[in-house]
């Protein structure tokens, strides 16, 4: 990143080198190049800033306080006074003049659901507009820590367990099928569902309090594949379709580029195209 937030180089594992960043060298320019309307509602990224000539809408929301109560979308100067800020509000509260600051997990829960609520309401009205055609929605699930009550079906009081966070995911897919349904779109719609990354389990989860003896049942202990899913649906697909060849997750500009020029249509052509991916 530069000093004004934007996004410079990217890092190429295989050669160990920094490449200069274009955006105009992304998938979005290929939809723009292809006649699409671009939009994108996502999580954590300064998308907006770091990408904004190839999105024709845009939204980007990241609210979650990193350790000493900061934030990124904060001034330094301001960030720097956070820490003391927190400090004196606990010692009034201490004093009994004030009502303190929120637990880490309380506050923890009210900004991630927060993020997942405002991104709710930004991707529907993004599903909803007749003028974008080619859009990307990043959500903040199943990302730790569980802030969603599957049995309650509703938010948390407290850090709940990665399973709920991806029932909530599951939740979260139906009400965008069941959006572009009623709009009659669902049948003419390609949807790629994909996670940035697997479930982290010796990383984040298992040395946490959240981790359960169902998490540790449904990872075998974090012995699993713990690739990220890939789901595509392609128009009018009506039955599903297993394909086991290995796909990197690198691919999916290319995979877009291929949809976007007509050459798949079904997930036979899907299977052929995946195989000759090297």
């Amino acid at each position: 990143m530069s000093a004004s937030g934007l996004l410079v180089s990217l890092h190429d594992p295989a050669t160990g080198k920094s490449n200069p960043f274009r955006q105009h060298q992304t998938v979005f320019q290929d939809a723009l190049d292809a006649g699409y309307s671009t939009g994108l509602a996502g999580w954590y990224n300064p998308y907006c800033r770091i990408i904004p000539e190839v999105l024709d809408h845009c939204f980007w929301t990241y609210r979650e306080s990193i350790p000493a109560n900061l934030s990124p979308r904060r001034s330094v100067a301001v960030d720097l006074l956070r820490p003391f800020h927190r400090l004196l509000l606990n010692a009034k509260h201490l004093f009994g003049h004030g009502p303190g600051t929120p637990s880490d997990e309380a506050l923890d829960i009210r900004q991630h659901s927060t993020d997942y609520r405002k991104l709710l309401a930004v991707g529907d009205s993004y599903l909803t507009d007749p003028s974008i055609n080619f859009l990307v929605l990043h959500m903040p699930i199943p990302h730790p820590y569980g802030f969603y009550d599957r049995k309650q079906k509703t938010i948390a009081t407290q850090h709940t367990s990665y399973i709920d966070n991806l029932a909530l995911c599951d939740q979260y897919l139906s009400h965008v099928h069941q959006l572009l349904d009623q709009q009659h779109q669902w049948d003419s719609t390609t949807l790629i569902v994909m996670g940035d990354h697997g479930w982290r389990t010796k990383l984040i989860w298992i040395d946490s309090a959240t981790w359960t003896a169902e998490d540790a049942a449904a990872s075998h202990n974090g012995e699993f594949d713990d690739r990220p899913a890939y789901i595509v649906k392609l128009p009018n697909q009506q039955t599903p379709s297993r394909i086991d060849q290995p796909f990197a997750i690198l691919r999916t500009r290319a995979l877009l580029d291929a949809l976007m020029q007509n050459r798949i249509h079904t997930p036979a052509d899907l299977q052929s195209w995946t195989a000759q991916q090297k």
